[in-house]
């Protein structure tokens, strides 16, 4: 029992660190965990020392300002043979010099488990609550003027209450394998003249089959859907996206995944849009202390500042390189581009943005990963007002036991 929980806090070290400006592949913490009985605690610690040259985006008289953020990360885990079981707090603050409107504090609560009853069959389910926020300049207030700003206040704030679960049934090795997800989230934010239009019950779910064509090669077919009902006046809309694909693993030291579909979103005031999907992703080592990631992407979704819909599309390649065993290096450039659709179908706004980052990771200890970052942002949209130039310099660490 003691090895597998040890194995267990490792890959859940990893996990806590994924998504995280501070992590890499190839430097990251190797936290130790905390035994009582069968259980394992995980503290984590992030802080970020950062400043930020244009806090509100604006297009001219752009607004500086430093920030702190601290966010620890407490994880109570447990396995039973094949089981696995897990319990997460996380808090995410982060307090500006300029002005004190901007700082938050962010919380997530949430409990899940993965359950293998036999070879052939793979449960997973979770509940989770947060309390989270949306920077001023973005959401609603993408494009507001200094005057609109200081008139909102402080910062957005929003409650999530979330749950989920899914299953894999078919054998690892096995020819052919379905997955499906079912989820259900509510939104609901503190402001009253907010929440009026713009809380929301949504439901996901997704359907899909994998097929064995090759020992390290899938084929994929995936079914997905995402119902967003609103309690005020907003547009209620149902996304529905159709992908047939590969995936394949270790093949020419290449992992990755190519998915070509549709993605249709209808919206309760009739009009319907529908465009060419695809979900791309290749990671490439040519050399041990080399990777290259490219991912690229489109799709039709809710437009986050409009409750309208946008056609997403996305193309970003990255390249980590490891110098030592310690200290690693990471170039990545993206482009994106944004098409905004209101309810009767016409388009209204063109966003297309150009962002790049190098950062460099060092592991000083076995708990204390270091981080240097910069990444900037150039944003180029048929209304002047939310044109955009953003540089962000970051000097962090990431702690652990």
């Amino acid at each position: 029992m003691e090895r597998k929980l040890k194995l267990v806090v490792a890959s859940t070290g990893l996990a806590l660190l994924m998504g995280s400006r501070i992590a890499s592949a190839e430097v990251a913490l190797e936290p130790q965990g905390i035994q009582y009985g069968s259980f394992a605690f995980v503290p984590t610690l992030k802080t970020e020392l950062g400043y930020d040259d244009n806090v509100y985006n604006f297009s001219d008289s752009e607004i500086g300002s430093f920030y702190l953020g601290v966010a620890p990360n407490f994880t109570l885990l447990t396995q039973d043979r094949n089981n696995t079981y897990q319990l997460s707090y996380a808090l995410d603050g982060r307090t500006y010099s300029h002005k004190s409107d901007d700082s938050y504090l962010d919380q997530a609560l949430g409990g899940s488990a993965r359950i293998e009853p036999n070879a052939r069959l793979r449960l997973n389910g979770g509940v989770s609550y947060k309390m989270l926020h949306e920077s001023r300049g973005t959401g609603r207030s993408s494009g507001y003027t200094m005057d609109q700003l200081e008139a909102m206040g402080e910062v957005d704030k929003y409650d999530v209450a979330g749950i989920d679960g899914g299953l894999e049934y078919g054998a690892l090795d096995a020819r052919g394998m379905i997955v499906a997800a079912l989820g259900f989230a509510q939104k609901e934010y503190d402001r009253s003249k907010v929440a009026a239009s713009r809380d929301n019950d949504q439901m996901t779910a997704s359907l899909g089959l994998r097929v064995r064509v090759l020992p390290k090669t899938k084929m994929t077919f995936d079914l997905e859907r995402v119902d967003t009902n609103y309690s005020g006046a907003a547009q209620d809309a149902v996304d529905d996206r159709y992908y047939v694909g590969v995936a394949w693993e270790n093949s020419a030291q290449t992992t990755g995944k190519l998915r070509l579909g549709k993605s249709k979103r209808d919206v309760s005031a009739g009009n319907s849009s529908s465009r060419l999907a695809w979900d791309a992703g290749v990671v490439w080592s040519p050399l041990a202390r080399d990777t290259v990631s490219f991912i690229t992407g489109r799709k039709t979704a809710e437009a986050d500042d409009t409750q309208g819909t946008s056609v997403d599309t996305n193309a970003s390649i990255s390249w980590k390189h490891a110098w030592l065993d310690r200290l690693n290096t990471e170039l990545g450039f993206g482009k994106f581009k944004t098409e905004y659709i209101n309810a009767k179908g016409a388009n209204y706004r063109d966003d297309d943005s150009d962002k790049w980052r190098i950062a460099m990771n060092y592991q000083m200890r076995r708990w204390a990963v270091l981080h240097a970052g910069i990444d900037n942002s150039n944003r180029d949209s048929t209304e002047a007002g939310f044109d955009s130039k953003r540089n962000i310099f970051t000097l962090g660490a990431m702690l652990s036991l």
